[in-house]
């Protein structure tokens, strides 16, 4: 690993990186351990943000800082990377490439007029496809069979700039939106100092992005509540784009309230109180959304197909100050109606 106080050589990538959380992590340790051929001037840290300072707590920002110090890698102190002092900073040490691992602002002038073209973000789609934040969830929302990852230079719009390079990454069956976003880092950061180098040499030659794009907008409350009058496929398809991310949410009819986790499971495979359940009979007498069976763990609730159940776990979560409803079966649970997780460019 070289550092910024390594002796140069003009085969060297001299890079400023900007980054946060698995992907900033998986791209500071790649370039860090790049034997020589990128030299890391520094970092910036997301948690100097004013609105994003609880992040100095996130394990993934210690780890990413004591990466930063047990390497001699400046830490910017600058407040944004829009800031004069970030500017300043950039004309400092002007490297070769400003780099972006997941980051909350929209660069702009005159930061992009410093850097010349050369500031790279790396997206976690295959552009124009899924432009904005958090393009895993989308792709696991919409049933999506594969993925892909976009180094991209950055222009003035969002996610808009000529691509580098591009990858497919396999969106397996049971995926949710945080294995898949671990996944997708982990291709960023094996494939990052050969991008960078490339790039550099002059052997890649920017790309302008083509076709129908679509966007992920800002997260929504909607998209946690449980559709239960959809196929269980598109039930599964949400949980498990939002697990870890948002609770599930649905309602008595009167008062909303949410599961940490959930499931979509064959009713026949499914044991409540050593009890398995066979739907097929009593097909005709079942709602989507009725309560089947509540023990101490788990609330079974029917969808639309007799075969498949969602399986939730308890306890319940509500709004402080609120009551948990006692859940029993027979009961109907309701759900507001969700919105798409996409609108279109």
């Amino acid at each position: 690993m070289k550092t910024a106080g390594d002796s140069d050589s003009s085969n060297q990538v001299r890079v400023l990186f900007a980054g946060f959380g698995r992907l900033g992590l998986s791209i500071m340790r790649n370039l860090l351990a790049s034997s020589g051929e990128v030299i890391v001037l520094g970092m910036m840290p997301a948690s100097n943000l004013s609105r994003y300072r609880f992040l100095v707590d996130h394990p993934s920002e210690i780890e990413l800082l004591q990466l930063a110090h047990d390497n001699h890698v400046r830490i910017l102190t600058a407040p944004s990377i829009n800031s004069d002092e970030f500017r300043s900073e950039l004309l400092n040490l002007s490297p070769d490439v400003l780099l972006i691992g997941s980051w909350a602002e929209i660069i702009k002038q005159p930061v992009l007029s410093i850097a010349k073209e050369r500031v790279i973000n790396c997206h976690g789609s295959l552009l124009p496809k899924y432009r904005g934040a958090c393009p895993q969830i989308a792709t696991i929302f919409n049933g999506d069979k594969s993925a892909g990852i976009t180094f991209h230079l950055i222009d003035e719009g969002i996610d808009t700039g000529h691509i580098l390079r591009q990858q497919d990454v396999e969106v397996r069956p049971r995926d949710t939106a945080i294995q898949l976003d671990e996944r997708i880092a982990n291709r960023f950061g094996e494939s990052v100092v050969e991008l960078l180098c490339d790039f550099k040499n002059g052997a890649i030659v920017p790309q302008k992005q083509t076709g129908g794009a679509s966007y992920v907008p800002k997260e929504h409350p909607e998209w946690a509540w449980i559709p239960w009058e959809e196929d269980p496929e598109v039930i599964d398809r949400r949980i498990r784009a939002l697990h870890g991310i948002l609770p599930l949410i649905t309602s008595d009819g009167q008062l909303a309230f949410g599961f940490d986790e959930g499931e979509v499971v064959k009713s026949n495979t499914t044991r409540i109180n050593g009890r398995a359940f066979n739907l097929f009979q009593i097909r005709s007498q079942l709602r989507p959304g009725t309560v089947l069976a509540v023990d101490s763990e788990n609330v079974v609730v029917c969808t639309r197909n007799p075969d498949f159940v969602v399986q939730l776990k308890l306890p319940l979560i509500v709004q402080d100050g609120q009551t948990p409803p006692v859940i029993r079966p027979g009961e109907r649970f309701f759900s507001i109606a969700v919105q798409n997780i996409l609108k279109s460019a």
